[in-house]
């Protein structure tokens, strides 16, 4: 009877773990320096040698040392200055960075609308773990063109206020990015990793509740 019983419970912890997505955890320090240049290298963990680069700031176009700490920036080729924009992933001085542009392609089902203020930024990986946790200014595409197509500066400010400062993950067990644009989206990700959901009327979500349920999720 004992036997007959460990079996299916074995089985219902395998269960619970795959369907959390626990399976198996990802680092940024096992991704070695170098580039992944599309989705499918970065899948497969096909690298490429860096050329010389350096990372510059989203604002002022600033070098940046290594031991500046930023989430968003972007990276030159230090040979002719260029700015690099057909790279889906950097591994560069410890740290991993996903571009904008890669994680709207390839996010799931609903948030391929989510675009930032520039796609060709890239974004730091910030918590790693059972998936990778990023932060950025984010909105819906849609809403921003039909702010610019009002026209105008009103036009413009009305585009410019759809983004908002959003969590961002890597879901390894789908391998596709899944954007926290509301309560609502965050809700279905706790649901599904067999937490209890968020209260949306009382107020209760925000990015520093996101982040304090991330760092127990993340490490579990």
């Amino acid at each position: 009877m004992i036997r007959r019983l460990y079996l299916p419970a074995i089985c219902a912890l395998a269960f619970f773990s795959a369907s959390a997505g626990y399976a198996q955890k990802h680092f940024v320090k096992d991704y070695k320096e170098g580039f992944y240049y599309s989705y499918e290298d970065f899948v497969s963990n096909k690298i490429r040698p860096l050329v010389t680069i350096e990372r510059r700031s989203l604002f002022g176009n600033k070098v940046l040392q290594k031991e500046d700490v930023v989430d968003q920036v972007f990276f030159y080729r230090v040979k002719d200055t260029s700015k690099v924009t057909d790279i889906f992933a950097i591994s560069f001085q410890g740290n991993l960075y996903f571009k904008q542009r890669e994680m709207s392609k390839h996010a799931k089902k609903g948030d391929r609308d989510e675009t930032g203020s520039n796609p060709n930024l890239y974004h730091r990986v910030i918590k790693d773990g059972n998936f990778f946790y990023m932060e950025g200014m984010f909105g819906s595409g849609l809403a921003k063109g039909l702010g610019y197509g009002s026209g105008g500066a009103v036009g413009g400010a009305m585009a410019s206020n759809v983004n908002q400062f959003k969590g961002v993950i890597y879901d390894f067990s789908k391998n596709e990015f899944d954007f926290f644009r509301k309560c609502k989206d965050f809700n279905t990700f706790l649901s599904a990793n067999q937490q209890p959901e968020m209260n949306c009327e009382d107020k209760e979500y925000s990015t520093m509740k996101v982040r304090e349920i991330i760092d127990k999720l993340i490490s579990q």
